[in-house]
């Protein structure tokens, strides 16, 4: 959540608002059922188009067995399948029973704005400590679906790589930008204004606190 502040007499009356998002959400179960279906119209969509289901595939792939295989959207039988009271569980889980991360910019002294947080949402600041590495696993290392009416390929190619507190985060994302980032890189360059064999080409570098991967995307 970003919160700005023109005043910073205004800051407790901002940290009141998210207390109540956070700590007394309402989330009536009369909303529940139509954002259900709108997921469910996102989620068809998606699968629809070549261009975006490709990264389903490549999260499935390339996370296998592990939880950022799974859609963040999930599945329509799931999207379906949730009660108002899982909604309302899992909503405290997420956000009252985590660590939590305060960043601040602006004139109010961050120890002030640590404080308020800390009292008004009723959190605390916890190390948990380094993560585990996600294991690799690449039982099938090649996921495809086919599209009877789509003319395009979308080619998703990609190396496992480090987190985002590893100091070789910063090369890899030079690397990146040299590579595919712009209509100037090697790759694009080559691929499309050489040879023509793409109509676009991206590099992606992708971190988490326990995995990273570096992606080329072609189309």
């Amino acid at each position: 959540m970003e919160v700005s502040i023109g005043d910073p007499d205004d800051f407790v009356v901002a940290v009141d608002f998210l207390s109540q998002v956070i700590n007394h959400p309402l989330l009536p179960e009369e909303e529940l059922e139509s954002t259900k279906k709108t997921i469910v119209h996102e989620i068809t969509q998606r699968e629809s188009d070549p261009s975006s289901f490709v990264w389903k595939l490549w999260n499935k792939a390339f996370f296998q067995e592990t939880a950022l295989a799974n859609s963040v959207l999930g599945s329509k039988e799931e999207v379906m399948g949730y009660t108002i009271d899982e909604i309302r569980s899992q909503y405290n889980r997420m956000l009252n029973e985590r660590p939590v991360v305060i960043v601040g910019a602006g004139g109010t002294p961050f120890k002030d704005i640590q404080a308020t947080i800390q009292t008004k949402l009723h959190v605390q600041s916890k190390d948990t400590g380094e993560r585990e590495a996600l294991p690799i696993v690449r039982k099938e290392p090649i996921q495809h679906r086919q599209y009877s009416d789509a003319d395009g390929v979308h080619i998703v190619v990609g190396f496992r790589t480090v987190p985002y507190l590893h100091k070789d985060l910063y090369p890899l994302v030079i690397i990146k930008n040299i590579l595919a980032n712009s209509r100037a890189s090697r790759l694009t360059q080559k691929l499309r204004y050489d040879l023509g064999l793409v109509y676009s080409v991206r590099a992606y570098q992708y971190t988490f606190s326990d995995a990273g991967s570096f992606v080329i995307n072609t189309t």
